[in-house]
């Protein structure tokens, strides 16, 4: 309830004016009891406060505090408590080195863990990756990281091929709408099969958020909370006020 009201605050939704001072207090308590997409909305807050901030005054922004460690932090937290978008967030800092040690192998594997739920823009940033012989992907080999703690050696999920001597990460996806999931091994180097895969399965959502949408009301409807809820924090990971509200009713 929370954070769908630092949400409403934010966007100035219902009897509210955009507040996005009141939306950050909110979100940091929800946070602080532990909901893991008040930590990611705190992450985008200090990845990018200018926007976040955006309907506040000039001199809200300009206090606005840039912090890439307390948003890195933030997305950590929420992506171990399963935060698809949080997932997806820290997989575009680690391939750009964005307030983060570059790391091909981390960016992979967090792009691969939020693709295997269906997050469309995970699939699509490793499809279109895949496809490229121009790509972060294609480009950064598979000579692995200097730290020894973050080789995928060290990192669950990671296997390692002795046909092709390199370390790959599964994907679960399916091949088309309704079909049963398929592993895609994914790996540093382009693959146009597995790409395809993954470029087929983003263009069969439709539009991915209204997918989302329809599978919470039809569980809804059919009396299954647990699968209703889920559906809707996917949407409303994706930015669907309707999705908030939907998802604070259930």
């Amino acid at each position: 309830a929370l954070y769908n009201l630092g949400v409403m605050q934010l966007n100035g939704e219902g009897p509210f004016t955009p507040n996005p001072r009141e939306a950050e207090n909110l979100f940091q308590q929800a946070a602080d009891q532990g909901y893991g997409p008040a930590h990611t909305g705190l992450g985008i807050r200090y990845m990018d406060p200018k926007s976040f901030y955006a309907a506040a005054d000039d001199a809200q922004q300009d206090a606005a505090e840039y912090n890439l460690t307390l948003a890195f932090q933030h997305f950590s937290i929420a992506a171990e408590a399963g935060n698809l978008d949080a997932h997806y967030r820290l997989a575009e800092m680690y391939r750009q080195g964005f307030g983060i040690a570059q790391n091909a192998h981390l960016a992979l594997q967090h792009y691969a863990i939020a693709a295997s739920a269906d997050h469309p823009h995970a699939l699509l940033q490793l499809g279109e990756s895949l496809m490229s012989e121009e790509s972060w992907l294609a480009k950064s080999g598979d000579a692995g990281p200097e730290d020894p703690s973050t080789q995928p050696s060290s990192m669950p999920g990671w296997h390692y091929s002795n046909k092709t001597q390199r370390w790959w990460f599964e994907v679960q996806t399916r091949a088309s709408a309704g079909s049963d999931r398929q592993i895609v091994a994914v790996s540093l180097e382009r693959s146009c099969a597995a790409a395809v895969t993954m470029l087929k399965a983003v263009a069969e959502m439709g539009p991915w958020s209204q997918t989302w949408l329809r599978q919470g009301l039809d569980a809804y409807m059919q009396g299954d909370l647990e699968s209703s809820l889920a559906a809707y924090d996917v949407a409303a990971d994706m930015g669907l006020m309707i999705a908030q509200e939907n998802s604070a009713h259930v």
